[in-house]
């Protein structure tokens, strides 16, 4: 009898611990980030701003994005969902910091029109 009783409290715990997780990783947002000079490659990382060039090459398309700072960030966008991004869009990008070339870029996982 008192296994089950501890299975149960155990079970009891667990689902409201997962719970509270999902619903609190649901409003966790990540804070917009000015500079990528303070973020280490491979965190997550959401940066605003005003798109100074775009390039696409295939399946990729690679922006040029003027943040809130006089600073510009390479930010390569896989097209799965195509966007017609344009010179002078604003967008917001949320990414995975990446180092190609010895240069700091965001690998885009979602660009937003705003």
């Amino acid at each position: 009898m008192e296994e089950k009783k501890l299975l149960t409290i155990a079970s009891i715990a667990t689902i409201v611990g997962l719970a509270f997780l999902f619903f609190y990783a649901q409003e966790a947002d990540l804070p917009i980030a000015t500079s990528l000079d303070e973020i280490m490659p491979a965190e997550d990382v959401t940066m605003a701003g005003t798109i100074q060039n775009v390039q696409e090459h295939g399946n990729v398309t690679f922006i040029k994005l003027a943040g809130e700072r006089v600073e510009t960030v390479d930010v390569v966008v896989f097209k799965a969902d195509a966007l017609p991004l344009q010179v002078g869009d604003q967008v917001k990008i949320q990414g995975t910091v990446e180092v190609y070339q010895g240069k700091k870029e965001i690998i885009a996982s979602t660009v937003e029109l705003h």
